[in-house]
Order: structure tokens, then sequence, then C-alpha cells
């Protein structure tokens, strides 16, 4: 089953995402952290720097991206 939200928390957006899936831990996870996992749900998204302070890139144009900030994230577990 699939949840998610969207909440406004001042000038940001804050979007939540819950997936239940029937896969392993190693293989959610390869999903979320490689650009060839992302690309089969997203195909403009890329790994940019996997870590806390770190970003995924999500590319609209050959010239224009965006970089969406990693607040949290903890190997094998969380991504936020």
């Amino acid at each position: 089953m699939e949840k998610g939200s969207i909440k406004k928390q001042g000038k940001d957006l804050i979007v939540t995402w819950h997936v239940d899936l029937s896969i392993n831990l190693a293989s959610a996870w390869r999903l979320l952290t490689t650009d060839k996992g992302l690309a089969s749900w997203f195909p403009e998204l890329r790994v940019g720097s996997l870590a806390e302070g770190g970003h995924l890139v999500f590319v609209m144009t050959e010239t224009e991206q965006l970089n969406m900030p990693i607040f949290s994230y903890h190997e094998s577990a969380t991504i936020g």
C-alpha cells in the first residue's frame, strides 16, 4: 500500500512517502539509493550525494536540474 503526504513548512514543502514492498531490505535500498533503482520509478531522479546534508538530483531538462536535500540518512534504514 502506498501512502504519502505533502506539508508546507515555512517556505518549504515536506513530502513523505510510504510504500510497502514485497522484497528484502537490500533490494528495497537499491531501489532508493541507485540511479538505476530510482529510474525504475522516476527516470528524472539521480543520486547526488547519499549522506545527511547530501542530495538527490531532479533533472528537468539537459540544462536545468534541482538538487533535493537529504536531511536525514541512515544506511539501509532512512532517507529523509
